[in-house]
């Protein structure tokens, strides 16, 4: 699983009807199955005032 903030795109901003190069966190991850093949892309786009990250190290 990878987590990035990005700008967004044409495309994602046109679908989530917000201005291109708007900041969001992009969650993406890989499923496989029991024999380690790929069979999933998981992309979720998450616009700001709908998360707030906080990290401890």
């Amino acid at each position: 699983m990878s987590v990035q903030l990005i700008a967004s795109n044409e495309e994602e901003s046109r679908i989530l009807e917000i201005p291109e190069g708007t900041p969001l966190l992009l969650s993406e991850l890989i499923l496989f199955n029991h024999a380690h093949q790929a069979f999933s892309r998981c992309k979720f786009y998450m616009l700001p005032e709908f998360y707030k990250m906080e990290f401890q190290i």
